[in-house]
C-alpha cells in the first residue's frame, strides 16, 4: 500500500492507498484512514508489547531483564558442575589409588551440594520473573504504555515509528485491507490458530 498524505487536519490527513489503484492496475483507488487503521491494529493485538518499543523501560520490565540474565548465569554455573562431576565420576573410574578416591569422591558430594543450593537459587528466580511477568503484564499497566505508545506515534518520532514496526512483525504476517469490503473474487483469509499470527 501506499502512503499518502494530503495536508493538515481538519481538511487534509494521512491515508493508506492500494499501490495498483494509483497506477491503475486491477484495483479502485479507495483510501484508508491512516489514523484509524494504526488504532485498529494498537487495540487489536493481544500479544503487543508497548514496553518493549517505548524509549525508556519501566522499573519491572528491568527487573525482568535482571532476572533473566540471572537465570542463564545460573544455568551457566549449572551445566559447568555437570561437567565438572562427570570428570570427577571419570577419575574415580580410573584411579587405583583409594585415598585419592575418596578425595575425589569428597569434592564430588561437595559440588553435590553446591549444585542443589544452585538449583533452589534458580527455582527462586522462576518464581519471582513469573511474579514480577504478572505485574508487568496487568491491563492497568498495558493500558498506560499502549496510551504512551499512541502517543509517541502521534508525535512522529521516526526511531519509535521503526521500533514499533519490527515489533509487530514478530507476531503479524501480513495486514489485509478491504477499503470498500471483500469481492467475491477475493478469497476470505484464512483464521490462524492463536498464536501463529495475525491477518
Amino acid at each position: 500500500m501506499r502512503f499518502v498524505n494530503k495536508g493538515e487536519p481538519p481538511k487534509g490527513a494521512m491515508y493508506l492507498a492500494c499501490d495498483n489503484g494509483y497506477r491503475g492496475v486491477g484495483c479502485a483507488r479507495h483510501g484508508v484512514r491512516y489514523d484509524e487503521l494504526e488504532a485498529a491494529i494498537l487495540d487489536n493485538c493481544e500479544h503487543l508489547r508497548p514496553d518493549q518499543v517505548l524509549r525508556n523501560p519501566d522499573e519491572q520490565d528491568a527487573a525482568c531483564h535482571a532476572i533473566r540474565q540471572r537465570l542463564a548465569g545460573r544455568d551457566a554455573e549449572l551445566e559447568d558442575m555437570e561437567q565438572r562431576a562427570a570428570n570427577l565420576l571419570d577419575q574415580i573410574e580410573r584411579t587405583t589409588d583409594a585415598g585419592i578416591r575418596d578425595r575425589y569422591e569428597t569434592r564430588l558430594r561437595q559440588l553435590g551440594g553446591q549444585k542443589a543450593d544452585l538449583e533452589r537459587q534458580r527455582a527462586d528466580d522462576e518464581t519471582e520473573l513469573r511474579r514480577t511477568e504478572r505485574n508487568l503484564k496487568s491491563f492497568k499497566k498495558w493500558q498506560r504504555d499502549l496510551d504512551a505508545l499512541r502517543q509517541a506515534l502521534a508525535d512522529g518520532d521516526p526511531e519509535v515509528r521503526m521500533r514499533c514496526a519490527a515489533h509487530l512483525r514478530q507476531f503479524i504476517d501480513r495486514i489485509e485491507v478491504f477499503a470498500v469490503g471483500a469481492t467475491k473474487s477475493e478469497p476470505t483469509p484464512t483464521p490462524r490458530p492463536h498464536g501463529q499470527g495475525a491477518r
